[in-house]
Order: structure tokens, then sequence, then C-alpha cells
């Protein structure tokens, strides 16, 4: 198990040559991890990665200046000549009255019993066992049918991490954490046509990953389902996202509601506290204290808890995602989201949570998106349009593959437009999403 103690020293070491150096304010990271990472191709193993990491962030202020460095040699030398350098960077800074580390009453009041409860460290997979998940899970893979190949194998990870935050004006805190991840690329060939698909999980704690010859069969699935793609009229259609992307449109409208985005105006849903950009029947709650949740934390990388966790009640924006000096900027609380939201999910009323096979219902007629390729989406003006593939849907059921379309909206009328969430929570990341099905976008296929 990584140290805290070693972290502790650390951050106290550069906290105290910066205030005797001049600081008037100051805040430090310290964040290490230690981990073994895996890469299995045909049977053998191609890849095999010791990960040994170790970062220092320090940020001073003085004079209403701030200056920042960061680092990864733990010397005394190195931090020394950190605290020089960021101080040296104060010269050259704005004024910013808003500048500074988070006031002292707004910090957490937590101790090492608080983290231990969230269950976030157990002791990760050495080589032997990481090599037996992804031996597993490409055999399976393999298995499925003979049409698949391997792509890129099974990759496997298990490792642990340590951060500590302390700041001149008092606060001290951290924690260790573990990690397990399994992925898995096949390829699937038919002729003159391939598809590639991957499948993967993501925990805390290896016995909560799912079995490793499950990821790499429905990695194999996924491959075949997409073989002999076929075009698609283009028009208006109602489109469903996969949890797997819909983390991520959820993700767009979590930037548009990050302070960043809202004091520099910056952003498709400006000013949208006290307002609705979600419909009626849903609401986005945080769940921070999550036990083995991906993101679960006491306090966010300032040191402050969680406020409200609700962030958006019945569709309307209860509060933005801000850490103290966006909150300044916006004459604000800080929220305790200085480094995103922690387990966001998405509650509805019961009957708008409907099974995939309902959700194919509903839809009658249009896409199912399992993959987005490219850069389109400008969170400035809410313009969306992207590559896609997926399965068309015909009188409620999946009828072929789809390749090689482009989907195209608009952000704001996308999240009105969200008709219904699926069953199918997939709890990998910040955001613990379901499938989501938007009445209508435009489907445009690309031959």
């Amino acid at each position: 198990m990584l140290s805290l103690e070693k972290l502790r020293a650390d951050a106290e070491y550069i906290l105290k040559t910066a205030q005797q150096n001049g600081a008037e304010q100051c805040y430090v990271s310290v964040h290490t991890a230690l981990g073994n990472h895996v890469g299995f191709r045909t049977g053998k193993i191609e890849a095999l990665e010791r990960v040994e990491d170790f970062s220092l962030a320090l940020t001073v202020y003085r004079k209403h200046r701030k200056g920042s460095v960061a680092i990864s040699d733990r010397s005394e030398q190195a931090m020394t000549h950190a605290v020089k350098t960021a101080l040296s960077h104060t010269e050259f800074t704005e004024d910013d009255p808003d500048f500074g580390i988070a006031a002292a009453e707004d910090y957490a009041r937590c101790c090492d019993d608080d983290w231990q409860a969230l269950q976030l460290w157990g002791n990760p997979p050495d080589i032997d066992a990481l090599t037996q998940l992804v031996s597993s899970a490409e055999a399976a893979a393999l298995a499925c049918d003979p049409r698949i190949v391997s792509h890129h194998g099974a990759q496997a990870y298990g490792g642990e991490s340590a951060f500590y935050v302390a700041t001149s004006n008092g606060f001290r805190g951290g924690a260790q954490r573990s990690s397990v991840s399994v992925s898995v690329s096949a390829l699937a060939r038919e002729a003159n046509d391939q598809q590639s698909a991957y499948d993967y999980d993501h925990k805390i704690l290896i016995d909560d990953l799912r079995a490793a010859a499950d990821i790499g069969k429905t990695a194999a699935q996924k491959a075949l389902a997409a073989l002999k793609p076929r075009a698609v009229k283009t028009d208006v259609y109602p489109v469903l996202f996969v949890p797997e992307l819909a983390s991520g449109l959820m993700g767009h409208l979590l930037s548009a509601l990050g302070g960043y985005r809202q004091y520099r105006k910056l952003g498709f849903l400006p000013d949208s506290l006290g307002k609705t950009v979600l419909p009626a029947w849903l609401s986005l709650h945080e769940n921070p204290l999550l036990p083995k949740g991906a993101t679960s934390a006491v306090f966010d990388g300032e040191g402050i808890a969680v406020r409200n966790p609700v962030l958006i009640h019945e569709g309307t924006v209860e509060h933005y995602l801000l850490g103290s000096y966006a909150a300044r900027r916006l004459h604000l609380t800080p929220s305790g989201n200085s480094d995103g939201v922690h387990n966001l999910q998405l509650l509805a009323t019961p009957d708008h949570v409907l099974s995939l096979s309902d959700l194919y219902q509903q839809m009658e007629r249009g896409l199912v998106v399992t993959e987005l390729m490219g850069q389109g989406v400008d969170l400035l003006t809410g313009n969306y349009s992207r590559g896609a593939r997926g399965f068309w849907v015909e009188n409620g059921e999946i009828a072929y593959p789809v390749t090689g379309v482009t989907i195209a909206g608009s952000l704001p009328t996308m999240l009105q437009n969200i008709m219904a969430i699926g069953d199918d929570i997939r709890s990998l990341g910040a955001v613990h999403a379901p499938s989501i099905l938007l009445r209508e976008m435009t489907v445009a296929d690309g031959e």
C-alpha cells in the first residue's frame, strides 16, 4: 500500500519552503501511482509495463498574482527549484482580486475513517493475475465464432494510487485508491467485410470486475453483429445513445455548467441557473460518498466537500460546477466540483425508465448509436455533428448494422428532447449513465 506519510512530508516541505520565500498563499497537490499493465495477443504476452508515477503541483499567490508549476522529480533540489519558479511566475501575471486558495470555512471536515468508509482500496492484482485475466478474455473472444480474429488483443491494468492536498491556511487531506481494468478488441471477418469492436470494464476492486471471459465474448459479439452494414435514407429519426456514449452526451452538459464557461459566457447554456435544460421528469444527482464509486471522494481537489448533490432537479439547474476561483468570479459559493462531478446519476420518474426492448419499441424506427467518430461538437454554440455507427431499428426491433452515417443536431434541443432512459446503467466513470433516447436528430448517409 502506498504511503500517505511520504506524500504528506513532500507537501509540508514545499509549503514551508514557499512561505519562507515570500508566498502569501499556496496550495500543493502530490500524487503517486504504482501498477502493472499487461498486453496479450494471439495467446501470448505482447507487452508488459511497470507503471511508477509521481507528480507534484504547486500554486502560489503573491499580491493577487498567481504562479504555478508541476514537477515529477521528488528530490528536495527539484522541489526547491519548483518553488522559486512558481514565485517568479507571479512577476509576469496580471493582478486578479479573485485569485487565491479556498477559504478555510469552505474546507471539508473529515478524517481517515470517512475515506475508509468509501472502500476505495484493495490489494491490486499482480502480473500473474492480470495475465490470467487477459488470457481468459482473448480466448473467450476467439472461441465465440470462427470469423473472429484477435485485433489489438486484450489489455489489463492493476494498480494503486495515492494523493495528498495541503494549503497554507490549514487544509490537509489525502487518500489511497486501487484500480483494475480489462479491455478486449475483436475483429470479425466475413467475405470482403471486416468490423472491429471492443468491450471493457473498470473497477476499484478486482472482485467487482465483470468476468474476463464475458468481456471477451461481448467484444466478439459486438464485432459479429456489425458485419454487413447497410445504408440508411437521410432524414430525421429518433436516436438512442448506448450507455458508453450517453455519458459523453451528459459530459457536454456538465462542461456547459462548469464555472469557466459560465463566467466567461463561452458555453451553449450561459446564465442557466434556475433555467430548464432537461425534461421535467429527469434529474441529475451526485453521489460522492458511494462506496467503491469510480469518482467517490470526501472532498474535491481543493479540499471542499460537495455542498449540494442535486445538480439538476426536475429539469432545472440548481447550481453550477464551481471551484473557488470560478465561484468568486460569479459571486457564488464553491460547489466542491473543482475536479468535476462525483458519480453523477440520472434519476427519472418510473414511466420514463425502460428496458432496451421497450426503448426500441418506443423508437419504432431510428438509429442506435454504438460508436462516434470525429470532434464535431461546438460547446460554444451547441452545434453537434459527428460520424456514427450502430444499428437500425425497424418496427421496434434491431434490423441491421449501420456505418458511415453522420448524426447532427443542437445540444440544447437534444437535451430537451430526451424521451426516455434505459435500465442498463454502466458505472465506469464520473457519470453513471444508462442508454438515452432522443426524440429526433438528423441522420445523414455518408455514401
